[in-house]
């Protein structure tokens, strides 16, 4: 699918996000810790990134992410 987004656009998250973000993030072991037995499976780390998506959405109205779960923790905007 296309995106709307123009070469050079850039996501900006105020720092209350971006510190939640990486919050949640360090949360998800899925996603970093290379000794977890779940890290080299890519639905349990789609999962984690949703997981992230949808708190995120939660705690701030109006953010939205349309990316793929590859591409996720860089599709937050309002």
């Amino acid at each position: 699918m296309a995106s709307n987004k123009k070469k050079g656009d850039e996501l900006k998250l105020n720092g209350d996000q971006m510190e939640k973000l990486i919050e949640l993030y360090q949360s998800e072991s899925d996603l970093w810790n290379i000794s977890a037995p779940t890290y080299s499976k890519k639905e349990c780390r789609q999962k984690a990134l949703n997981n992230i998506k949808e708190r995120m959405m939660e705690q701030f109205e109006g953010l939205v992410c349309t990316g793929t779960y590859e591409n996720i923790l860089f599709e937050f905007h309002y």
